[in-house]
């Protein structure tokens, strides 16, 4: 593509211009390089080889993404084709049952498997029946060997237990749920969900629970998922290599709320994401935007990271629409120039290099707005 300076900015500070140079170019005569920042002095001119369109900004941040509803990522359905989710951060999310049946005596049990997830957690933690919080603590169990619920409004009633939630986080390597399996006949334990983050959930209907699910008839059934590990560059260079260089291991790879990282993330991910290789990212870049999106910042009653990154992708969306809701969590930019994707977050850079009169080339001219 022909060199040319992506404005990130362009803003009067006193008698001077500060502009942002996203992509690199050509600006009064001097050549800059890639990711240059630009600080003119003075009385200095934006010209025309300056002001760029505005449409190169970014690749993809062109429109603010429509938040998704409630209804499109926490609602429990019926259907044999849903969206592959992809969970980053940590969020509360449902999805398709995946298996419903009865048992027991007067098929007194009824039984769910919901998908959450089309990739391995890091956790799957409290449990919503719609509006009703089954915390983590009142399971007994964290893992698929247990998953009694052993107190609050589905705790055990008469002395027995009333509800089981067995979890998943989908590794490469998980069994077959071993309730489902040894209650049902179609469910074997070829039904292991490899790479899939679900639940398997039991509810018992007796004398001494009637009342309970009388009173709670839930309909949506939502988790908080802890969703991908992902990569951090910045791991690499404490271990004195460069950023990059190891994008597939596993020592570098942890679970993380910071939206750069999951952005690099979904531009690398050949199974749902972008699909590039690891050579094709500014590697230099997503260090700077991490820890620009880490600074923390003062906000009421403590302190946060300026920048975090909770929520779902969708299968059906497009690559741009996905991308474009992680750049949304960082106000950020992502450009492809010289062949490598280039991702600024909406932190303030300092200048790498100063220009003043002696530099122009032709005669000064002000433009105040694109």
């Amino acid at each position: 593509m022909p060199p040319v300076i992506a404005a990130a900015g362009l803003f009067l500070q006193g008698v001077g211009i500060a502009v942002a140079s996203a992509v690199g170019g050509l600006a009064a005569g001097a050549s800059l390089g890639i990711g240059a920042a630009v600080a003119l002095g003075g009385a200095v001119v934006a010209g025309a080889a300056l002001v760029a369109s505005k449409a190169v900004n970014s690749l993809f941040a062109v429109d603010m993404p429509q938040v998704d509803s409630d209804a499109s990522r926490q609602r429990t359905v019926k259907s044999t084709t849903e969206p592959f989710k992809t969970v980053y951060g940590e969020t509360l999310v449902s999805g398709p049952i995946t298996y419903i049946g009865m048992a027991g005596t007067d098929n007194a049990d009824l039984y769910h498997v919901i998908a959450l997830a089309g990739h391995e957690v890091t956790d799957i933690r409290d449990v919503y029946f719609d509006n009703k919080v089954i915390t983590n603590a009142q399971i007994n169990s964290q893992n698929e060997a247990g998953g009694n619920v052993i107190a609050g409004d589905f705790g055990p009633k008469g002395g027995s237990t009333i509800c089981v939630i067995n979890k998943h986080r989908g590794t490469a390597t998980q069994a077959a749920d071993s309730m489902m399996v040894s209650t049902f006949s179609d469910y074997t334990s070829a039904h292991q969900g490899k790479n899939v983050a679900y639940i398997a959930m039991k509810w018992t209907l007796n004398e001494d629970s009637g009342q309970t699910w009388e009173q709670f008839a839930p309909a949506d059934i939502k988790c908080i998922v802890k969703g991908r590990k992902v990569y951090d560059p910045r791991l690499d260079v404490a271990a004195d290599n460069e950023p990059g260089a190891n994008p597939a291991n596993t020592a570098y790879i942890e679970y993380s709320t910071n939206p750069a990282l999951c952005l690099a993330d979904y531009l690398i991910n050949s199974e749902f994401g972008l699909g590039v290789g690891a050579d094709k990212v500014d590697w230099a870049a997503i260090v700077t935007a991490a820890d620009g999106c880490d600074v923390s910042v003062v906000v009421p009653g403590g302190t946060e990271s300026r920048y975090t990154c909770n929520g779902v992708l969708f299968g059906t969306d497009s690559h741009r629409t996905n991308i474009n809701k992680i750049l949304s969590s960082m106000n950020g930019t992502l450009v492809y120039s010289n062949g490598v994707y280039i991702l600024r977050a909406g932190i303030y850079e300092a200048p790498t290099q100063s220009l003043n009169e002696d530099d122009l080339i032709s005669a000064i001219g002000i433009k105040t707005s694109f």
